[in-house]
């Protein structure tokens, strides 16, 4: 080995130097920090009015914006500060800000004028937004319109608004309702001469302001208009003027989905006169689901018309009203149960005979399953035992979904639903296409080599041909290695612009503008649960305690085989409930619903099991939000990370398809009743490991990714997705999906087949990521357990790049189809099958004596010296807005940061190699994940 001790000084002191300017950063960071704790006193400095230097103005006024977005100071403080300001120019500062030629300079103009800003200002913010073309920008001017109550400026906002997107245009009718009779006033005009663009302006408005006008346009849209504007129009009365709704033109009308309503709107109204008019609407085919919903509904509101249902279901011989009927009263199956054993007569015993020969098993199973009272038990067994024989239909429901030990006590023997299977001519190509790729690769460089230097091999010169063949390959490494490390510090550098440009947005988004109607979608975050009843109060919990305004809980047990559903049931006093499922996506059948009326936000899904990307189709399924957020039932969430992450959907002119933000290792934290308490780096070595990879992959690598338009990973544990266009694309893959598939890889897949979708319309979009919204989730802490993750990643990669190959440099997907996924293809998908072959290229050249300084120096700072300066560089990117480690921490973090390279990178090359292998035999699917559960610390 041709090494001097030159080349060992300089590999040192680069190291060295490198170490200590990253830890000097971190240390300047953690002053900085602490400097931040005592800013509070500066309260008083305020109120004295304590302006003597430019510095200090920016600073108590960023001090001063905080606290007035959650107290309320006296207006003579307000006033005294805007003199200052005026007297500093600083005013005429934001003036021209509004003219400048960056968008941020623009927000950061209309923003300061929104809080300090005068009539004589609101005049230049109108003018403005006249000409204003981006929509984040429009956004804040009309919000600082809307705060000056410059009245003047309704009719320039109104034709922003009309030209705007759909959920622009509902963020803006919330802005303008601060306006009052003013903005009533200008709608009464113009409602008479309403285009189909303004349509939904107007329907959003309604929405804070339901005046006769457009009480009247949305009467006469849901009776006549045309789709989707009836249905938007009859969805908005049903739930602002319900007694509109109950009207004969809605409960006759030709359309199912407008009656669907009605009898939703007459369901809400308890009484003997509604209840024999839903009874009614059970003839009608087009809309009996709602029509059952709707009576489940009216009988839980008003209990005592129960035995009236009841008479209706002996009395009626008309079978298929009967049927419904039965569906309507298997709700209260509790309610006859308990009433069967209190009392001797056989009414209720006969009355749930008729209602199971109706084949209502749902709920009846889904009582038996979660009740803990032994009495009922035997008596309900026995009368199963009398029911098998003459219903095999309730026989093979029981074998389904019927617990263990009662299948046991009725001698029955589990069977398995048969699930669609995937295609497995799609797994064929993708074996010919990896077993290609994999020959190609291990072949292609020798064969090559040697054609280069055919005379040496046919002269038989071996000794010196394996030399040549051992340097060039090694010089090939090299290239590589610069390549991806180079791609890497590039998306580095660019993801800190990215990241100082998202700190400058958060800081523009106060909490009073955010809290404004509509300004943040709504959003349902669907949380899959199997086999979780030790955690599942605790992630419920803090899932329940998010600062979010509007969202919706979906818990979604996938047939665990333990007690989640029971634990669920029992601790929020759930009660079953019946809801109208739309099946837009095929996923395995649904069992039944739970909620509580106490936690309104929450609503919990039994199904039967299928899976990760199966329980999220049934999530998007039964929401009705704008987005949705896939989250793992055993992740925290910060209390502010689903503000953060919806809020960064405005940022852009582009549709907000989807966005992500960072997964951080809870493992060391300290966690109670579904909170972080303390924040601690992980005492497991291999843990730690991963905590500096989550940072460079996360922190300092998909921000850059989403600046390029680039991004397609988005973590499984915490993703925000546009459910229409989810619903457009046939939601998560799975086997019982329209594309007859099942991946590992769902999350991934999922972000490519969306972008694909808009490409190939045509659409504008974004995905975007927060760098600033946090979730936290257990990581392997055992070798075994994280070669298990791994791997999956990597076979779930190489089957997403096999089963959207037609993009793979296809200049039609633009940024995607030439960059990302090329990316994809070479560096992480083959990326292992050249870099194993590197490290025993590596190993002969020493063994040969042959691996010389030039070579050395050049493999250390390819692929060791550019990995660690990645590494530190999101370290200080952590940092950035809150100290989110200890400087302490820190220091440990560089440590694993630099040692990481050495062993454990390898480790994981190895796992990856070992992927790509496994990926060329039978599919197989997760793999068991053992955890030690939250709060350890």
């Amino acid at each position: 080995m041709n090494l001097d001790l030159s080349t060992v000084y300089i590999i040192f002191w680069t190291v060295l130097g490198g170490v200590a300017f990253t830890i000097f950063l971190n240390l300047l960071q953690s002053l900085r920090y602490s400097k931040k704790c005592y800013i509070s006193s500066d309260i008083s400095e305020i109120i004295k009015g304590d302006f003597s230097s430019n510095r200090k103005i920016k600073k108590l006024l960023t001090v001063y914006l905080k606290i007035i977005d959650s107290i309320h100071l006296s207006e003579n403080v307000h006033e005294q500060i805007r003199k200052i300001l005026l007297k500093k120019k600083i005013i005429n500062r934001w003036h021209k800000n509004l003219n400048a030629s960056s968008d941020i300079k623009r927000i950061q103009g209309a923003f300061y004028l929104a809080k300090f800003g005068a009539k004589e200002d609101a005049l230049l913010l109108s003018e403005r937004l006249e000409i204003e073309k981006d929509r984040s920008v429009q956004i804040y001017i009309i919000y600082a319109l809307t705060e000056l109550r410059f009245i003047p400026a309704l009719p320039i906002i109104l034709e922003v608004a009309v030209k705007s997107q759909a959920e622009d245009q509902a963020r803006i009718a919330g802005l303008c309702h601060s306006f009052g009779g003013g903005f009533t006033k200008l709608l009464a005009r113009r409602i008479d001469y309403a285009t189909n663009e303004e349509l939904p302006f107007f329907f959003a408005a309604s929405k804070y302001n339901m005046t006769l006008e457009l009480t009247l346009l949305l009467n006469q849209q849901a009776i006549n208009g045309e789709l989707p504007f009836r249905h938007d129009a009859a969805k908005i009365l049903n739930q602002y003027a319900p007694h509109i709704m109950r009207k004969k033109a809605y409960l006759k009308h030709k359309d199912p989905v407008v009656r669907g309503l009605a009898y939703q709107a007459v369901g809400n109204e308890p009484s003997i006169q509604n209840l024999e008019l839903l009874h009614e609407a059970l003839y009608d085919t087009e809309a009996i689901e709602s029509a059952i919903v709707a009576s489940s509904t009216l009988l839980r509101l008003e209990p005592q018309l129960l035995e009236k249902t009841i008479d209706e279901f002996r009395n009626t011989e008309n079978q298929h009203k009967r049927k419904a009927l039965a569906k309507i009263l298997s709700f209260r199956i509790e309610y006859f149960m308990q009433n069967m054993l209190q009392d001797d007569s056989p009414v209720y015993r006969e009355l749930i005979y008729e209602i199971l020969h109706q084949e209502e098993y749902s709920a009846f199973i889904a009582f038996i399953n979660n009740t803990r009272d032994p009495k009922l038990i035997a008596v309900l067994i026995d009368l199963l035992g009398k029911l098998l024989h003459d219903s095999p239909g309730l026989k093979k429901e029981l074998q389904l979904y019927l617990k263990d030990d009662l299948l046991d006590q009725l001698g029955l023997v589990r069977s398995k639903y048969e699930s669609k299977k995937a295609n497995p001519e799609k797994e064929r190509t993708k074996f010919r296409i990896l077993l290609t790729i994999l020959l190609i690769v291990v072949f292609g460089f020798p064969i090559g080599f040697i054609l280069m230097n055919y005379p040496l091999f046919q002269n038989g010169e071996w000794t010196t041909l394996i030399v040549q063949y051992i340097i060039g390959f090694n010089y090939a490494l090299i290239f590589y290695s610069v390549s991806l490390n180079g791609i890497y510090l590039f998306i580095t550098i660019l993801s800190m612009w990215g990241i100082r440009k998202q700190l400058i947005r958060w800081k523009l988004k106060s909490k009073h503008f955010l809290s404004r109607p509509e300004m943040l979608p709504s959003i349902t975050i669907i949380a899959p649960a199997y086999g979780e009843e030790a955690t599942i109060i605790e992630s419920t919990n803090s899932l329940l305690n998010l600062k979010y305004p509007t969202y919706q809980l979906l818990v979604v047990n996938d047939g665990s085989p333990d007690s989640t559903l029971s634990t669920l049931i029992n601790y929020f006093d759930l009660q079953k409930v019946d809801i109208k499922l739309e099946q837009t996506i095929n996923t395995m059948p649904v069992r039944g619903f739970y909620a509580n009326p106490i936690y309104p936000k929450l609503l919990v899904i039994d199904k039967a099991n299928g899976g990760k990307a199966d329980s999220l189709n049934v999530g998007i399924n039964a929401s009705s939000t704008d987005y949705v957020c896939g989250i793992d039932a055993d992740s925290l969430l910060e209390p502010e990370a689903l503000t953060k992450l919806a809020s960064t959907l405005m940022d852009s002119p582009e549709e907000g398809l989807a966005a992500g933000g960072n997964i951080l290792p809870v493992n060391g934290c300290k966690v109670s009743r579904g909170h972080l308490d303390e924040i601690n780096i992980p005492k497991n070595a291999i843990a730690r490991f991963q905590t500096v990879e989550y940072l460079r992959a996360f922190m300092t690598g998909r921000v850059g990714w989403a600046d390029l338009k680039s991004l397609l990973i988005i973590s499984g544990a915490f993703g925000l997705f546009k459910r229409d266009r989810l619903l457009e694309v046939g939601g998560y893959l799975t086997a019982s999906g329209q594309f007859n598939k099942d991946t590992v890889g769902e999350d991934m897949e999922l972000v490519v087949r969306l972008a694909r979708h808009m490409l190939e319309k045509g659409l504008p979009y974004k995905v975007h990521y927060a760098f600033l919204a946090n979730c936290w989730t257990e990581v392997p802490e055992s070798n075994q357990i994280l070669y298990r993750q791994r791997d999956r990643w990597q076979r779930g990669l190489l089957d997403i790049l096999t089963f959207h190959k037609k993009m793979i440099f296809n200049p039609k997907y633009k940024q995607v189809g030439l960059f990302a996924l090329p990316y994809f293809v070479i560096f992480e998908g083959i990326g292992p099958l050249i870099e194993i072959q590197g490290y025993l290229m590596i190993i002969l050249a020493i063994a040969f004596g042959i691996l010389n300084q030039q070579i050395a120096i050049l493999l250390f700072t390819s692929s060791i010296l550019l990995g660690v300066i990645n590494s530190l560089l999101a370290l200080y990117a952590a940092g950035l807005e809150n100290q989110t480690f200890s400087f302490k921490e820190k220091l440990i973090l560089i440590f694993y940061a630099i040692i990481e390279n050495l062993g454990f990178r390898q480790i994981q090359l190895y796992t990856r190699f070992s992927g790509y292998i496994n990926s060329l035999k039978r599919p197989k699917g997760w793999g068991k994940m053992v955890r030690k559960g939250l709060g350890t610390s």
